[in-house]
């Protein structure tokens, strides 16, 4: 590996500096050998617009073009010279894991809870990725609000939760794993979003007490003065979304969420102001316990899930990781 990065300073400088990302690296590689995002995408579990956003990253971090993409997915010269020394990464990496990994593999039971949106959006890939890593860990998943999976990581009930809202005094630990932008979704177009009277009678839909896309609607409300507006409670995004589709009323969900499902329920998305939008979802554990092994590898995955969702190096986020409290409702 030194080798490679002497080999790659010499005939590539960036001010001196050089940061190539393992993730990064790994998605090339696949790349190289499928020569096809939407194939390799699908290998690494994760969407076709991640696996471009890292190969620019790449190229832009050595200043090279790594890929030919007229006529099909093809390599560079300078591509087939880092295709090169990958292999060897790659290689001596999945070396040092298998020797590792007799003696610090997973095993046992991993209870994780989930909003009911981050489950639908986030979890799939995620779940799949850690079975194929961790095949001796068995999974648990609950969905539900975020103030009801708090009480059960605090009771033992979970070993971890994946939760939204702002952090507050008490017994958890919370980690910065993915960011959501919460759009306001309607069967008929909104014409302006911050009129107060295209709104006032305009009942919403939502999941119960606990959620905290639930408390962004009442700050919704709360910033354009329309009191005494009904929210109908519902368990499911479906059921959601199936009153929205019957013009019920409104929605504020994840955009992530409504990707494709826009479409297919002749629904409009609306932005709205981003401090009502921007919303972040944590991994929640109890304090001062230490997690499991189970616990700290779904979070090292998550992270690098949430790192592609975001756009950011792996490492950013590691480095938000502070103990913090309950998430509020």
């Amino acid at each position: 590996m030194i080798d490679w990065l002497a080999n790659v300073r010499r005939s590539i400088s960036l001010d001196g500096k050089l940061a190539v990302e393992f993730r990064s690296l790994r998605l090339f590689h696949v790349l190289a050998q499928t020569g096809s995002f939407a194939e390799t995408a699908r290998r690494e579990h994760t969407v076709q617009s991640n696996v471009t956003a890292h190969i620019k990253k790449l190229e832009g971090e050595l200043n090279t073009q790594l890929f030919l993409r007229k006529g099909g997915v093809r390599l560079t010269p300078s591509g087939r010279l880092l295709l090169a020394h990958a292999d060897n990464i790659l290689a001596a990496h999945a070396d040092a894991v298998a020797a590792f990994q007799a003696d610090t593999m997973p095993s046992g039971r991993l209870r994780i809870g989930s909003m009911e949106t981050t489950a639908a959006v986030r979890l799939g890939p995620v779940i799949a990725q850690y079975h194929e890593r961790y095949p001796k860990v068995g999974m648990e998943l609950k969905t539900g609000p975020t103030a009801e999976l708090c009480e059960d990581v605090r009771a033992g009930r979970l070993d971890c939760a994946l939760v939204s809202g702002p952090t507050a005094q008490g017994a958890l630990e919370s980690t910065p794993v993915f960011k959501e932008e919460l759009v306001l979704v309607s069967r008929q177009p909104i014409a302006d979003v911050f009129d107060s009277a295209v709104l006032a009678d305009k009942p919403f839909v939502a999941f119960r007490q606990g959620c905290h896309y639930r408390h962004q609607i009442e700050l919704f409300l709360e910033a354009r003065a329309i009191h005494h507006v009904s929210i109908f409670e519902f368990g499911s995004i479906e059921a959601i979304l199936g009153c929205v589709r019957a013009d019920m009323g409104l929605a504020l969900l994840p955009r992530s969420l409504m990707r494709g499902r826009a479409e297919s329920n002749a629904l409009h998305i609306t932005p709205v102001e981003p401090e009502i939008a921007a919303v972040e979802t944590f991994l929640v554990t109890l304090a001062g316990r230490g997690n499991t092994q189970a616990v700290e590898c779904f979070l090292d995955l998550l992270m690098e899930h949430g790192a592609i969702h975001d756009h950011e190096p792996d490492g950013r986020r590691r480095n938000q990781r502070a103990a913090s409290a309950a998430v509020t409702a």
